[in-house]
């Protein structure tokens, strides 16, 4: 058996964890206190705010659209209660999703290491704190987060199942299967993955299937009931479900989650992928082994030699009934099996959001951790060089997907998946609403967005005292709208004269090529204010207004 000498230099599993977090913090504190986006604005203004004072059970009986994740709308209500709605607080508002996805971290670091061991766990937890798909989603007021933190949860109580805690494994994973739907619907695809994960692991340590059938129905039967929350709306849930969404196919969205796999797991993936295929077809039937005690070493051997499979964990007495490859393809088959047959089933045209099997990035990352005891090389390589490693990774992969966005962005492009945010770190449109208070433009203001930009503009132009029903969503010009005249001024955000163009076309139904070839001339517009990916445009004037140093900011909080 490969052995490797530990290594005291490796410190404790509560230093790196400090690391950790701290490598998590300096990653998403600067999208946290970025401005809110589309889907964030929805969720605090449909179901956080409640501003018709509906109280918080209203948050549970409201599903007009999918995007009110209940159960994590439900935290953000109290949340928001709590800070005093302290919206201007970006960081402040998205607390709870950051907490998770520390609370995340640490599990891994913590509770996963019995399985793991202590280098393997360590590095678990910077892969996860740099990852630029976990960390993307888990800053977020949306039900990522929590979902996450659920199904990294439900992972451990499976883990417990198969190595015969059989009360506290099955408690936690049925409740958290119990919860998880009610975050998001599509979270149930978990209960399967964790039954063949439970399943294929104990029929392969010895058991029988009525045995492996006993097992799993936790999980199946927790997943089924907090799906069937959705039966009690099932009016508003089935409305929901036929509106026309998604990615026009399948094969994009399988691209997207195997891209997203990579920029995740880094080095792992490629030891995943090697270990799924060393355990195809192969049943290890093996009995629980008995804990390696180095103190029963044979004479002359050295004791700091330990195997590298015994994974340096105090608790011996857990490590998994089976060879890890074992656990690693019984996880990697549930996950793939469930995402084929999710994509297979979808409809022509309409295949789901990536985003939707995030609940099964904590299965795919245990996964991957556990690869690295089927080759043992990553076990002999100095824990500082494999943890830069898999620091770089994240922090490569994000900084192209940072440039990559950008050259889209500027292309009127707006992307978004696993990888790349096109909203993320985006802090233009309210720095525009503070531009337009402290320079006293908002008076005698109609001002018309793209679609996308609509919900986080008005939000931050109502907090920097614009008055409501003046800012105006291009897909939703109200009946009877008439171009401003006289006294009042039509502005136009926009990310470029191309579509700032194409916007002012829309409102005043004149030739957008002319427009674009007048800019700057009578016909056409003026950019009176830019600021990275945004504009502030006028119909073409003699005179543009000037912006002037000599007021007072009013929204300070905001810029």
């Amino acid at each position: 058996m490969p052995t490797r000498k530990l290594d005291a230099s490796e410190g404790s599993v509560s230093a790196w964890l400090v690391i950790a977090l701290a490598i998590y913090l300096v990653r998403v504190m600067p999208w946290a206190m970025s401005e809110l986006w589309y889907d964030e604005v929805i969720t605090l203004g449909d179901y956080v705010f409640d501003i018709r004072g509906r109280g918080l059970g209203y948050v549970f009986r409201n599903y007009p659209v999918a995007n009110n994740h209940i159960l994590s709308s439900a935290v953000y209500w109290l949340w928001i209660r709590f800070i005093d709605f302290n919206v201007t607080a970006e960081h402040l508002v998205r607390a709870p999703s950051m907490a998770l996805g520390a609370l995340t971290i640490a599990l891994v670091m913590g509770h996963w290491r019995v399985w793991l061991g202590k280098r393997l766990a360590i590095l678990g937890g910077l892969l996860l704190a740099i990852s630029p798909v976990f960390t993307a989603y888990a800053y977020q007021v949306r039900g990522y987060a929590l979902t996450m933190a659920l199904a990294a949860a439900a992972v451990s109580g499976a883990i417990e199942v198969i190595n015969g805690r059989l009360w506290t494994g099955q408690v936690i994973v049925a409740a958290t299967m119990l919860l998880l739907p009610i975050v998001i619907p599509s979270n149930v695809i978990l209960a399967p993955v964790l039954a063949l994960f439970i399943a294929i692991v104990l029929w392969q340590a010895g058991q029988s299937w009525t045995q492996c059938l006993l097992r799993i129905l936790p999980a199946l039967l927790a997943g089924i009931v907090g799906f069937s929350y959705y039966f009690t709306l099932w009016d508003a849930f089935l409305a929901v479900s036929r509106e026309p969404s998604g990615w026009p196919s399948a094969w994009m969205v399988a691209g997207n989650l195997t891209l997203a796999l990579l920029a995740h797991a880094g080095l792992f993936a490629v030891t995943l992928v090697g270990a799924v295929v060393l355990c195809a077809g192969k049943r290890h039937a093996r009995p629980p082994q008995p804990p390696f005690d180095p103190t029963l070493a044979p004479a002359g051997r050295d004791r700091d030699q330990v195997p590298v499979d015994a994974a340096d964990s105090s608790n011996q007495h857990r490590q998994l009934p089976v060879p890890p490859g074992v656990a690693v393809g019984a996880l990697t088959l549930g996950c793939v099996a469930v995402t084929a047959a999710v994509l297979l089933a979808a409809r022509p045209g309409q295949a789901p959001y990536p985003r939707m099997f995030l609940v099964l990035l904590p299965p795919l990352t245990l996964a991957a951790l556990l690869s690295g005891r089927v080759f043992a090389a990553i076990q002999r390589w100095p824990l500082m060089l494999a943890a830069l490693l898999v620091v770089a990774n994240g922090f490569v992969w994000e900084r192209v997907s940072e440039a990559v966005t950008d050259a889209q962005l500027r292309r009127s492009a707006t992307p978004n998946n696993l990888i790349q945010q096109y909203y993320r770190g985006a802090d233009e449109l309210r720095h525009l609403a503070s531009l337009m208070a402290h320079q006293e433009w908002m008076e005698n203001a109609i001002v018309v967005t793209d679609e996308y930009d609509f919900p986080t503009f008005r939000l931050y132009w109502q907090l920097a005292g614009g008055p409501y029903g003046t800012v105006i969503a291009i897909n939703r010009i109200p009946d009877g709208f008439q171009v401003p005249r006289g006294g009042q001024n039509l502005w136009i955000v926009a990310r470029n004269q191309e579509v700032a163009a194409g916007l002012y076309q829309r409102v005043t139904g004149g030739d957008a090529d002319a427009i674009r070839q007048n800019f700057n001339r009578p016909g056409g517009l003026i950019e009176v204010a830019a600021y990275r990916r945004r504009g502030l445009f006028l119909p073409y004037m003699p005179k543009p207004p000037t912006i002037r140093k000599d007021l007072p900011p009013k929204t300070k909080n905001l810029v």
